[in-house]
């Protein structure tokens, strides 16, 4: 977190940008997420995997196409896939 708040006042004092500069604080639970999957527990990194194209999926569609309403069951992947995985 103090890294990505470095990177975003470098990118908002040194080139204004201040709106698209708070993209980067999504990282900081994106950089756990991509480690876990790097993991030897396997059961872990299958589900952080999950979690995540289920979260980009989501909002792909959403600001892509706006369908916003019926793609949020997509998050019961999430708990199905754990209870399959273990």
């Amino acid at each position: 977190p103090l890294l990505c708040t470095a990177i975003f006042l470098l990118l908002g004092f040194e080139f204004k940008l201040w709106h698209p500069g708070w993209l980067i604080f999504l990282l900081i639970p994106l950089v756990p997420t991509f480690m876990n999957v790097f993991s030897s527990n396997k059961k872990s990194s299958w589900m952080s995997l999950i979690t995540l194209l289920t979260i980009v999926t989501y909002i792909t569609l959403g600001f892509s196409i706006e369908l916003w309403h019926p793609t949020w069951i997509m998050f019961f992947i999430i708990p199905i896939a754990a209870i399959f995985i273990d």
